[in-house]
């Protein structure tokens, strides 16, 4: 059996779905933007995150291991909302910071000098923090700083993703395209949001222990 230890950290983009939009489209249909029924009523704005944490991983297989992560990440989403001439009418979202803890099953195989692998499994989270909501409507903007019911906090999810490994000094490094999505929703002021991020995440890590597989680079 090896053990290995590390760091990750990378950035990406983020959207997100929910009652949070829904609402908010609903109440500017009433002000003069496409209705919420209207194909094109509204545009999903990605939203800049970044994320960094620390990772211990264990071998089940020669070709499979567990791997345990926990990781801070900021996360938000936006929307512009359009009138019916498709025009933009207005631009809404929210932004928060979360503590993830992904267990995932990493599947690796051998290509070239390091490892091609995949990741799936659940993860767990919490809101580390107040949401911050933003509204921009023609030249105004009002932000709003609203703390969460701790009933509300809670993420819950899959997590999963594909990238490549390789020995690197006296380490491992790795380099993954990672997608996080939440179904269970961060409820704010009476409104949910499900959060999905994409974030193109580094890893550098240490073998602790090693086994058979002594001197091969896996991640």
């Amino acid at each position: 059996m090896t053990i290995e230890t590390g760091v990750t950290g990378g950035g990406g983009l983020a959207l997100a779905y929910g009652s949070f939009f829904d609402n908010k489209a609903a109440a500017l249909a009433e002000l003069g933007a496409a209705s919420s029924t209207t194909l094109g009523s509204s545009q999903a704005q990605l939203f800049p995150g970044w994320t960094a944490g620390l990772y211990a991983q264990t071998d089940l297989l020669s070709w499979l291991a567990l791997r345990l992560e926990i990781a801070f990440e900021s996360t938000g989403a936006s929307r512009t909302a359009l009138t019916s001439g498709g025009s933009p009418f207005d631009q809404y979202g929210l932004s928060f910071a979360s503590v993830n803890i992904p267990v995932l099953a990493v599947a690796r195989f051998g290509l070239g000098p390091g490892h091609l692998f995949a990741a799936l499994g659940p993860f767990f989270g919490i809101v580390a923090g107040p949401v911050t909501v933003v509204d921009r409507y023609a030249s105004a903007t009002t932000t709003a700083v609203v703390t969460p019911a701790f009933a509300h906090i809670w993420l819950l999810g899959l997590s999963g993703g594909i990238g490549y490994s390789f020995g690197l000094g006296p380490g491992i490094a790795g380099i993954e395209l990672r997608s996080d999505w939440s179904i269970l929703p961060v409820t704010a002021a009476g409104d949910g949001v499900n959060p999905i991020g994409i974030h193109l995440v580094v890893s550098y890590g240490y073998r602790l222990k090693t086994g058979k597989a002594a001197g091969t680079a896996a991640r």
